[in-house]
């Protein structure tokens, strides 16, 4: 055997041995990563990737949720205990699509490489996602031009966000889909089921109640029945066309909208699309530290 054969054959040695490890690695788009996937139980999770650097608790927006952290690996489940994967997600280069979209990788790369991905501006950053769900949905997290983190996330229908072309906040008629008057029936179609329903007797308007979502507040007068009277963003993911949302500097937001008329009521600064006289519609910015912290668009009532 030649020493260039010999070489040869060590190599082809070390790449094979290094086979599995990659294979292991893969982001499989609306599956799972580095052979963790959506569904799985934590027992076989922890049989694949052994155990975890550490075991991390706290609320989410779907209840009490226990992270398994490896490194490069976040694999979540929902409850105190039992139940499957609902998401798998990376912030490290080495682990890469068939296509080789993966951290790292350009916002124009991970659109070619990925089929369905639409991308958006959610706050200071771009997010793009191949679905909105209900059922597996892939998502990656843009900074400065650039993939930084990728999820993949098992969507239960109405409770997670949106996908970018339902986060749109449309002055004066919506947000998310959810026109103002729109029936609880149609918002529940939308929207799926919402995490909590408020109800609420304030003396100006009686009773109410408040359908809430993530990062989404929808209002209806009465305990039943109605149509929407009110529609609330308190989330980044919701914008206009503009890129006008929660998180916006008040010099952006005069300048993505129009009409807008500015105020400060003792600590409270809000600006305002519309007339507040009983019947109009009007778009209310609540502003807080010279940011936006809230847009509602609502009918004003008596």
């Amino acid at each position: 055997m030649t020493r260039r054969t010999a070489l040869a054959t060590a190599l082809t040695g070390v790449l094979a041995a290094a086979l599995p490890a990659v294979a292991g690695a893969a982001i499989v788009p609306g599956s799972g990563i580095g052979a963790v996937t959506l569904g799985q139980s934590e027992a076989a999770v922890r049989e694949a990737r052994g155990a975890p650097v550490r075991v991390l608790r706290g609320p989410s927006a779907f209840g009490q949720r226990r992270d398994l952290v490896y490194q490069g690996l976040t694999v979540r489940f929902l409850g105190k205990r039992g139940g499957g994967a609902v998401a798998v997600s990376t912030g490290v280069r080495r682990q890469l699509t068939a296509s080789g979209v993966g951290v790292g990788t350009t916002e124009a790369d991970a659109v070619a490489g990925i089929p369905g991905l639409r991308c958006a501006a959610e706050g200071a950053r771009r997010v793009c996602a191949d679905g909105a769900g209900p059922g597996p949905v892939t998502r990656l997290t843009i900074d400065d031009g650039f993939v930084s983190r990728v999820e993949v996330a098992l969507v239960p229908k109405g409770l997670a966000a949106p996908g970018p072309e339902t986060r749109r906040i449309v002055p004066q008629v919506g947000i998310a889909g959810v026109r103002l008057l729109a029936t609880e029936a149609k918002l529940r179609a939308l929207l799926g089921p919402p995490l909590r329903t408020v109800r609420r007797s304030p003396e100006i308007l009686g009773r109410s109640r408040e359908l809430v979502y993530r990062g989404l507040r929808v209002t209806f007068p009465g305990w039943s029945g109605g149509n929407a009277i009110a529609i609330q963003a308190e989330s980044a993911r919701y914008r206009t066309r503009k890129g006008v949302g929660v998180g916006s500097t008040e010099t952006a937001a005069a300048a993505g909208l129009s009409g807008e008329k500015c105020s400060t009521s003792g600590d409270v600064r809000s600006c305002v699309i519309g007339q507040e006289l009983p019947g109009r519609t009007v778009t209310l910015l609540r502003l807080r530290d010279g940011k936006v912290s809230s847009v509602l668009i609502g009918i004003v009532i008596d």
